[in-house]
């Protein structure tokens, strides 16, 4: 049972970490619903007793939301820009090499192709999308941070306000309370 708990809380802490290293490169949405899907059922709260669990598969269950029609559109989008960036460095290269060049002539684009779905050319993709996403995340939590801090300061604004007014109120009363001794104080002159 313990080695369970061990597993499962282990799981929670990587699930972040895993479902969108499964999730960002996967471009077919039946990918994308299996793999989130896989990690929910070893994260789901009636099979995995460890206290963070529930909170996992919330978590899990955002990212399926997350992943929707925006997200995948901008992935798409993102990776024909990557594919063109990257089919246009290589066909430079191509270029400056005359038998390669030669050999593009002849077969018209199906060279293309091979390349595209080489080794190379996918690994080159990720790392392009991940820079990009990793930078996205950066922003958002750099923006995050800004509006708390805006928070605080706004905060703290109006703590000093009620504190103001409060020694006032306070300084009113002391004045009204004074206010015999002030009375009998004063002797009018006649």
């Amino acid at each position: 049972m313990r080695e369970h708990d061990l597993i499962c809380e282990s799981k929670a802490n990587e699930t972040k970490l895993v479902s969108r290293a499964h999730m960002f490169f996967s471009t077919y949405s039946a990918n994308l619903e299996l793999d989130i899907i896989r990690l929910s059922l070893l994260d789901h709260p009636d099979k995995c007793k460890h206290p963070q669990a529930m909170e996992a598969f919330g978590e899990l269950e955002e990212a399926r939301t997350r992943a929707g029609k925006e997200l995948k559109r901008f992935l798409n989008l993102k990776r024909s820009l990557f594919t063109e960036e990257l089919r246009s460095k290589w066909k430079k290269q191509l270029i400056k090499d005359t038998a390669s060049k030669l050999k593009s002539l002849v077969t018209e684009g199906k060279y293309d192709q091979e390349h595209e779905q080489s080794e190379e050319f996918q690994q080159q993709l990720k790392l392009k999308v991940r820079d990009i996403l990793t930078k996205q995340e950066w922003r958002r939590r750099k923006m995050a941070m800004r509006i708390s801090e805006e928070e605080g300061r706004l905060k703290k604004d109006e703590e000093e306000t009620k504190e103001m007014w409060k020694r006032k109120h306070e300084h009113e009363e002391q004045w009204e309370g004074t206010r015999v001794e002030r009375d009998h104080d004063y002797t009018p002159s006649e």
